[in-house]
């Protein structure tokens, strides 16, 4: 009995070495460098901004905006594509976010760069 857990063991370890999303770290928060375009829709703004990312192999996996009064905060999240083989060289990432609207004025649109940085901008929104 105790070989056939050793067994069980070494195949269960065996096939999760083997898939390709074993190793893919969760998603992770994208430093945002530049505002890329604001544009209008129907029911509100469409942002896109430039994201670093370690490498090309990298994915955009979802974004918060949160209204805040006059000020939205945004963040990008994105992640590995999964494991694949990738020149380890910086790279970016253009990633468009939907902001819903709100009343006409002027907003700060505040993006995540790093731990004590946001990359701003000013921009009047009139539906």
């Amino acid at each position: 009995m105790r070989s056939f857990t050793i067994v069980l063991a070494f195949i269960a370890f065996a096939c999760h070495a083997n898939d390709p999303d074993a190793f893919i770290p969760d998603r992770q928060t994208l430093s945002v460098v530049s505002y890329e375009e604001i544009s209008y829709l129907p029911y509100g703004l469409a942002i896109t901004v430039r994201c670093a990312v370690p490498d090309p192999c990298w994915k955009f996996d979802g974004a918060s905006v949160i209204n805040d009064d006059s000020t939205v905060v945004g963040t990008v999240y994105g992640r590995p594509k999964g494991y694949v083989p990738c020149p380890a060289s910086p790279s970016f990432l253009d990633v468009t976010v939907e902001w819903p609207g709100s009343v006409p004025g002027w907003y700060t649109f505040q993006f995540w760069h790093d731990s004590t940085t946001t990359v701003d901008t000013i921009f009047f929104y009139d539906p």
